[in-house]
């Protein structure tokens, strides 16, 4: 598999999973609290080892497995997480969304007394948490095990979501205002459901 379509495909994949998911409502919320430097640096750090981690068991399954049964195990997990998430988007469907941005970073109460040490450490260790385990995690994982080209898929999910976090960062007021996340986890949901038949009809034999 080419190195731009397996780059390609894990930037869109994870961008559009990332906007829907729980790391950025933690990104947002730090960013509502503390200073803009290190909650970047923490969230982004944060993401390069676990996308790194991600890649790394993939690239052990693609040694160990073949492409057809990677192909399967791979559309089946996004197929699982599609499902869910259209679950999540219809149970959430038309309940009011919460505000990310419960303190004024520019009033008394905002940014707490702490340093940029501490915002760092903190921001990195609620964002490893957040990200282990999780869709955009087992997305990686599947990513690197159906292409066979870790660095690709490593430098395309982490530019993804270095983005996302970003601007997530940088503009956590205006984006919990004015995008509705139960609308981007339908369009993620919908991308996932797509990639997962490709996968698996790509695993079948004769197709």
């Amino acid at each position: 598999m080419a190195w731009h379509i397996a780059l390609a495909v894990a930037f869109a994949t994870i961008a559009v999973a990332e906007l829907a998911d729980k790391t950025q409502l933690v990104c947002i919320s730090q960013a509502c609290r503390y200073p803009y430097a290190p909650v970047l640096a923490g969230s982004a750090a944060a993401l390069v080892v676990v996308t790194a981690v991600g890649v790394l068991v993939g690239s052990v399954l693609y040694a160990v497995l073949s492409p057809e049964l990677l192909s399967l195990v791979a559309g089946g997990l996004f197929l699982a997480f599609g499902v869910l998430m259209l679950v999540n988007w219809w149970r959430d469907r038309g309940r009011e969304e919460e505000k990310l941005c419960e303190v004024d970073p520019d009033g008394e109460d905002g940014a707490a007394d702490m340093s940029n040490w501490r915002v760092f450490a903190s921001t990195f260790g609620l964002v490893a948490l957040a990200e282990l385990g999780d869709k955009t995690q087992l997305a990686v994982i599947a990513l690197s095990g159906k292409y066979g080209n870790p660095w690709a898929v490593f430098i395309g999910a982490s530019l993804a979501l270095i983005l996302i976090s970003t601007a997530s960062v940088l503009a956590g007021r205006m984006i919990a205002g004015r995008i509705s996340l139960t609308l981007v986890e339908l369009v993620a949901a919908a991308l996932f459901i797509v990639l997962g038949i490709v996968f698996i009809v790509g695993g079948v034999p004769g197709f």
